[in-house]
């Protein structure tokens, strides 16, 4: 059950880590998405500008007589005249000027005009558009080149960069504690499952020698036999080592120590013999047993040992949160398959609130005297119906009773 949760843990580190790498690289990919629209969107802006700017610059080209030197049959040296005339014309970066704010192209710019077949074709800039308007030709191409583009791009995704890189720090802190608490509380945890485990040890020894002292007492001093104190020596030893013996048994289920040894049994004669066994201790405090089986014969396939410490531990539970007139009815009937067995007692009860923890190990309802039990019988009860493939609910309402309700595959 332990390596299970160590597995468990592993893997929700490893979750978390897949996680974050996963966020991180699409938070990358949606920055350079919002990067290529950025451009993209800007490259449009610059397109219709140098485009409306050519329309506006036919109105102060030199002269007509520019279409024809600049055909493409036309003399070059009288086209190149033409050309650096309109570029030199005051109205040439005004009109560009105006097409730039008029788009919102907010940035600092260089406009030529550059003959196509001057220059290599991938040195031309992607920011141009034809003089064919004005000078019918396409041989001509008005450009401009932007020398502070990165600076404009930094600048308008400046505010996404650093807050993705806040959130991403933010996370990426949150997870690294998170994990590092999860792996302290795994430390305490395995910490306080070997001190228990040492401290049941520990106990039992002492607590086998004082039941056996006691035993002998009984024995050779016949003075002792109805001594009170000497009955209470043994009958307090006797609960405590019931109570170390159960948290020694669910320590080794959790770890995988002990192996279930399943073989068919008959329920009614289990329930018999847990009831014969604890005939002394109903007997103490007049608690009133029904035993109403049906079938006679429920057999399942299970570990004697166990399910009869769960029964015992459901008959005990019955007994110390009893009512002034105790009584506890056993019943069982066969149902779908599953045989089904219920304990149902006149005791103290447990509240709502509480029934959603007391299946928990530790866990004592705060309704209870809590000097009666170290909180592991419930616990143990639905380790033991767990491992047999079985079903354990609860109904309960303060001062009414419980009734647990289990239910096991029949063989």
């Amino acid at each position: 059950m332990w390596n299970i949760k160590q597995n468990k843990i592993a893997l929700i580190i490893a979750a978390s880590c897949l996680s974050i790498i996963g966020l991180i690289y699409f938070q990358a990919k949606w920055m350079q998405q919002s990067r290529e629209l950025l451009e993209e969107q800007f490259d449009q802006k610059v397109s219709m500008a140098l485009c409306s700017a050519v329309e506006d610059l036919k109105d102060v080209a030199p002269s007509t007589s520019a279409k024809a030197a600049c055909n493409i049959d036309g003399p070059k040296p009288s086209c190149a005249q033409q050309i650096d005339a309109l570029e030199q014309s005051p109205d040439f970066d005004k009109k560009i000027g105006f097409a730039m704010d008029f788009y919102n192209v907010g940035m600092d710019y260089e406009a030529k005009i550059v003959d196509k077949s001057a220059i290599p074709e991938d040195s031309i800039s992607p920011y141009c558009c034809s003089m064919e308007p004005i000078l019918d030709s396409d041989s001509h191409l008005l450009t401009v080149a932007f020398p502070t583009k990165e600076d404009y791009v930094y600048e308008k995704m400046g505010f996404m960069f650093f807050a993705s890189i806040l959130i991403l720090l933010f996370v990426v802190i949150v997870f690294l504690q998170a994990n590092y608490m999860l792996l302290k509380q795994r430390r305490v945890t395995e910490f306080n499952i070997d001190f228990f485990n040492n401290m049941a040890h520990e106990f039992r020894t002492p607590l086998t020698n004082i039941t056996l002292a006691t035993k002998l007492l009984d024995k050779k001093e016949e003075d002792l036999q109805d001594n009170k104190f000497v009955k209470i020596i043994h009958s307090e030893s006797k609960h405590l080592m019931l109570q170390v013996d159960r948290l020694l048994h669910l320590a080794k289920l959790e770890n995988g120590d002990y192996q279930m040894k399943k073989e068919p049994i008959d329920l009614k004669n289990l329930l018999t013999e847990v009831l014969k066994c604890m005939d002394l201790r109903i007997k103490e405090n007049n608690m009133d047993i029904q035993l109403d089986v049906y079938p006679t014969h429920a057999q399942i396939l299970g570990d004697p040992l166990h399910l009869g410490n769960a029964f015992r531990n459901l008959i005990d539970n019955a007994i110390k949160y009893a009512s002034e007139q105790p009584s506890l009815k056993i019943s069982m009937e066969e149902i779908d398959g599953y045989i089904n067995l219920r304990f149902e007692d006149n005791g103290q009860g447990i509240s709502k609130k509480e029934q959603e923890f007391i299946f928990d190990k530790f866990h004592r309802a705060k309704e209870k005297d809590t000097s009666k039990g170290f909180g592991i019988g419930l616990a143990y009860v639905k380790m033991i119906m767990d491992k047999h493939a079985g079903k354990i609910n609860v109904w309960s309402e303060l001062q009414k009773g419980t009734r647990f309700d289990l239910a096991l595959p029949k063989l």
